[in-house]
């Protein structure tokens, strides 16, 4: 997607508290400072990548100051499990998986906010805006109706996470909120994690202007007060 003209719709959620390292019981690290000189597996140019930096930084320490192996996550769940690594930086559901009574410990972000969005390319959304429109209002229904009914929250995410038993599935429940908007959050979370990429030396071929990333429009039209932005866009849809 390098190089392409990408525009946000709106965020679908956001979870706090999902974001972090599983941590082998016996390695003694209790705080985020502790990864000091310890072995964390990682999997590279992913949000693990991104986790593992947020949680360092939190405890005052830089990507060098540990020793990252790379690494997928079924891989690096089973070098923790069999002591090869102090810790690793994991998603959901692996995290949970991995951590637990008797497992991995959990050593979780207390700032950084997880969130999914849709997107789309710009000229493909405003080529086809009314069937964003639509996409975006049934979007909107199902968003009133879990409000409604939260118990659709469970019995939609139980088929999409068989492997997760009835707590770990309560758990990405309970740290997650499901629904549409696009906010200042949103956009303070982009530039943070583009400021993230230009640190790491990924390759960007112009500056992204990221207030111009967010599309407000459609989503205005449908549910005005789901959009808390301060300042319009310079490019907006057309």
């Amino acid at each position: 997607m390098q190089g392409e003209d990408v525009v946000v719709l709106t965020t679908l959620h956001r979870s706090d508290g999902l974001t972090g390292l599983a941590v082998n019981p016996r390695a003694g690290i209790q705080r985020a400072a502790d990864l000091r000189g310890r072995r964390i597996g990682v999997t590279p140019g992913t949000s693990s990548q991104l986790a593992l930096d947020v949680v360092l930084a939190e405890g005052g320490l830089e990507p060098s100051d540990v020793r990252a192996l790379p690494g997928q996550p079924r891989e690096l769940m089973a070098a923790l499990e069999a002591g090869d690594l102090d810790g690793a930086s994991l998603w959901v559901p692996n995290l949970l998986l991995a951590t637990g009574p008797g497992k991995a410990q959990l050593l979780a972000s207390q700032v950084y906010a997880e969130m999914s969005m849709l997107a789309g390319m710009r000229p493909r959304i405003e080529a086809k805006r009314m069937a964003a429109r639509r996409f975006l209002r049934s979007l909107l229904r199902a968003e009133a109706m879990i409000r409604r009914r939260p118990q659709l929250v469970e019995s939609s995410l139980r088929p999409r996470f068989p492997q997760l038993d009835q707590a770990q599935l309560a758990t990405i429940i309970s740290h997650s909120r499901f629904e549409l908007g696009l906010s200042n959050l949103l956009l303070s979370t982009l530039r943070q994690e583009g400021a993230w990429l230009e640190q790491r030396g990924e390759p960007r071929a112009d500056r992204v202007r990221f207030r111009d990333v967010l599309a407000p429009s459609i989503l205005e039209e449908l549910s005005p007060e789901a959009v808390t932005l301060l300042s319009p866009p310079e490019r907006p849809l057309r």
